[in-house]
């Protein structure tokens, strides 16, 4: 998957490069599903920020659990499979798990990308 949209509303905010990346996992054996982040990735470009407790609220707890949320340019079919990397600015490779994907306009313009830290991250 390979996309490089441009956003129409403020390119200039989105200025953190991000690579997302399908996970290619299966079920394991106790059932539980068991990623590995080997598939398909793409690059895009976003902006962070903290989630609050209003805005979860506000989407009906859905995020809750979410660490911050990442808004980016819209993709096509991005959905909770999916990881983000990206190096932070100590140099450090960050990787967030997406806990929920949601379109605010509802346009297919925009997505914002709630996350969570992947404590036990693997390439």
């Amino acid at each position: 998957m390979t996309n490089r949209q441009r956003h129409k509303g403020n390119p200039g905010r989105f200025t953190q490069l991000l690579t997302i990346t399908a996970s290619s996992g299966a079920r394991g054996d106790g059932g539980d599903y068991q990623p590995a982040w080997n598939g398909n990735s793409t690059q895009v470009r976003g902006m962070w920020r903290k989630t609050s407790y209003t805005e979860a609220a506000m989407e009906g707890g859905r995020f809750s659990r979410a660490a911050g949320v990442w808004e980016i340019p819209w993709i096509p079919s991005l959905a909770e499979d999916y990881r983000v990397s990206f190096t932070d600015r100590s140099g450090t490779t960050r990787y967030q798990r997406i806990v929920g994907v949601d379109d605010p306009d509802r346009r297919g313009r925009e997505l914002h990308v709630y996350v969570v830290e992947d404590e036990g991250a693997q390439l």
